[in-house]
């Protein structure tokens, strides 16, 4: 059932990516600096996982928001985006990283 790991994986991409970053960050440099695309993306559901995914990337302390710094600026959209669940969950998140790191409050 070939499709179904598809599935799985297309469905698990965010966590892949922050176990990847975490464990072999230069096997995600081409990778990471894509996701601001992808956290602007149409797709309410695409958005909202990449704001998690940016969040969870920023919380890893592989210093991505030093780093990439315009995924912190694309995670700032999220604070605006037209979707009230990515909004709030942006908001959320947002408040844990403020707690947090200084960097990021200095960013954020």
């Amino acid at each position: 059932h070939i499709g179904r790991r598809e599935s799985d994986v297309r469905d698990e991409w965010p966590h892949l990516v922050v176990e990847v970053a975490s464990a072999a960050p230069d096997v995600v440099k081409y990778v990471v600096p894509q996701l601001s695309e992808v956290a602007t993306m149409e797709e309410e559901a695409v958005r909202l996982k990449a704001t998690h995914l940016l969040a969870d990337l920023f919380e890893s302390g592989q210093r991505v928001e030093h780093d990439y710094p315009a995924l912190v600026t694309a995670f700032k959209g999220r604070l605006n985006d037209v979707s009230v669940e990515v909004r709030r969950a942006a908001v959320v998140r947002c408040v844990a990283l403020v707690q947090k790191s200084a960097l990021l409050s200095d960013q954020l």
